[in-house]
């Protein structure tokens, strides 16, 4: 057996597979001991397998993928296996496959791609379904989004220290307006108002002072997704350098940003 032969039959090898221990994996194994450029190839080999595996493992389809693909013509899901007897398009007829090499539809290896395509066809089949399920969107981008616009110290585009006042020039402008506030946000006083966008949605903010600098971000309340109690019980969550109190308001998912611990909030609460 040479070298060539070897990495054939040790691509196809898991140490968990029913035939481990056939010959030609025991000759196999042997070369690649002896072999340090052979055995460095294998080693790659395994850890390669390893995190192909877990990657693969760590991905969870749809809860309805299993009805979605049952639920598909059959024609369309049938792969054509060669039939028994019959060579494989790329199995020579003869001499073709070496001792202790599997077929390659049957290689742990293939079956493995061949479970990713089936898992990601059925991501397809629900991105593609003109009933989705809502996916949850990525808060985290949001914090750090408006978090920066926070850090930039923005200038409102108009200034005004009447709430009141700023709901109705907001609603003027097609732009989100803040409902009712909790008491002790709502006791900050008021400096102005502007706007900015992000991901071509315009985000409402408000500029508050009290012992601090603090900015009230208005945005979509679906963006809280699972995120944010729908009941508007508050959340504070320390981002870097700033605190942030976030809650679903009437109208908003609203989001108070202001410099420093966390404690900076609570006092809020």
């Amino acid at each position: 057996m040479d070298t060539s032969q070897a990495k054939a039959i040790l691509s196809a090898y898991r140490a968990d597979m029913p035939d481990a221990d056939d010959a030609a994996f025991s000759e196999a194994l042997a070369l690649a001991a002896s072999d340090p450029e052979l055995s460095r190839w294998f080693e790659d080999e395994q850890n390669f397998d390893e995190i192909f595996s877990g990657k693969l493992n760590s991905i969870e389809p749809p809860a309805d993928l299993k009805a979605k693909l049952l639920a598909l013509d059959p024609a369309a899901k049938t792969i054509p296996f060669p039939a028994p007897g019959q060579p494989s398009p790329e199995q020579p007829s003869s001499g073709g496959i070496l001792p202790g090499q599997r077929p390659w539809w049957k290689r742990s290896s293939i079956l493995s791609a061949a479970a990713t395509v089936v898992i990601f066809l059925g991501f397809g089949l629900v991105l593609l379904d003109p009933n989705p399920v809502d996916a949850e969107p990525e808060l985290d981008q949001i914090y750090d989004r408006i978090g920066e616009h926070f850090e930039q110290d923005p200038k409102p585009a108009q200034n005004s220290t009447d709430l009141d006042q700023i709901r109705g020039l907001l609603d003027a402008s097609g732009l989100r307006s803040p409902g009712p506030l909790p008491p002790k946000v709502d006791a900050l006083a008021e400096v102005g108002f502007g706007s900015f966008t992000f991901r071509d949605t315009t985000i409402s903010f408000i500029e508050m002072k009290g012992d601090q600098t603090f900015c009230l971000y208005l945005l979509d309340p679906t963006l809280a997704g699972n995120h944010v109690p729908a009941d508007g019980t508050p959340v504070v969550i320390q981002r870097n350098d700033l605190a942030m109190l976030v809650w679903r308001g009437s109208k908003n998912l609203c989001v108070l940003i202001v410099r420093g611990p966390v404690e900076e909030m609570k006092d809020l609460l």
